[in-house]
């Protein structure tokens, strides 16, 4: 029991760097917020922007220090605007607390500006002085799930038990703060605004909208900048483990990796893998029924050696290897 919750702690925190490590490129961050916030127009560049962490401290109920960590937070300075601090969030799965975890982010950068200190010189000596220097704070959730997110956006309708609609309630609306969710819904995004985006994410953006609605997908046809992280960031949102185990040579990457190329690499290890199980198990009913799998498979052309290579057990392998003139 102690292990499994380990591995998904793992597994869960592998997953939340892979993301920000994307979304965290200032082209791919700055690209995001100029298309979803100025429609297109190139306001926010990526040389405005600044890293900073997205961990603030809060004290709970029961008086310990504790830790919230928001997925990709940039220090934006702009030409015409001072300073706003963006906060990105990304979500695979609709979540029903979504208002209540953004207030906190948002509430948490606040009062951090609060507690900022500089060092100055006052009557020759140095001192630890707050900050005088306060600017807005905001944060968009970017959704990826095949479900419509059915939950509540804002603060009010968010509550549980809903509250009564009585006279005693509609007194007391007017007195609760309401908090609206910037939700980005992915793949419902229509193709007009796809077209804007000018980095990676707009083959991202493409992909989720298509994988969802349109079984004829033909992928775009632009070059991936950051193939990598571009290959890591798919992994994790679609769940699928062939794209961790996808690689391009240098020269692929030098010539150009597209979209398509990356589907065809994604079906070819499902087919590797569907080639190392059809193996293992001709191995296990006996090895002559291993040498006819292995027979078939390279009669429709592929390569001997990568056939062999998949064989687990040595001393099947070894009468294959003799059986074909490896050995």
């Amino acid at each position: 029991m102690f292990w499994e919750r380990r591995r998904k702690e793992y597994s869960i925190k592998t997953k939340d760097v892979t993301e920000k490590t994307f979304i965290a490129l200032n082209d791919v961050f700055s690209d995001i917020f100029n298309v979803l916030v100025f429609q297109g127009q190139q306001v926010m560049t990526p040389n405005s922007l600044e890293e900073v962490t997205g961990i603030s401290q809060y004290k709970a109920d029961d008086s310990k220090l504790h830790e919230q960590e928001r997925d990709t937070c940039k220090l934006w300075n702009g030409l015409d605007i001072n300073l706003v601090l963006v906060g990105m969030e990304n979500q695979s799965k609709p979540e029903r607390d979504m208002p209540f975890r953004c207030i906190g982010y948002d509430g948490a950068s606040y009062r951090s500006q609060l507690l900022k200190k500089e060092e100055k010189q006052i009557n020759g000596k140095k001192k630890q002085v707050p900050v005088k220097e306060r600017y807005p704070v905001i944060t968009i959730v970017l959704y990826f799930g095949e479900k419509n997110w059915r939950y509540p956006l804002e603060l009010k309708q968010s509550f549980r038990p809903k509250l009564p609609n009585n006279e005693i309630t509609q007194k007391l609306l007017p007195y609760i703060t309401n908090y609206k969710v910037n939700l980005i819904d992915i793949p419902r995004l229509s193709p007009d605004t796809v077209k804007m985006f000018q980095s990676d994410f707009r083959i991202v953006a493409d992909y989720f909208i298509n994988a969802y609605n349109n079984p004829e997908y033909v992928p775009d046809d632009a070059i991936i900048t950051h193939v990598d992280e571009f290959l890591k960031l798919m992994h994790v949102l679609t769940g699928d483990n062939r794209y961790e185990e996808i690689s391009f040579t240098e020269q692929e990457q030098k010539e150009g990796v597209r979209m398509c190329k990356v589907l065809d690499a994604r079906e070819k290890r499902g087919e590797n893998r569907g080639i190392k199980q059809g193996i293992k198990q001709g191995i296990k009913q006996g090895a002559l029924q291993a040498l006819d799998l292995v027979r078939v498979l390279s009669e429709q052309g592929y390569p001997m050696e990568e056939i062999l290579a998949m064989t687990a057990e040595e001393d099947a392998r070894e009468k294959l290897y003799k059986q074909y003139g490896i050995i």
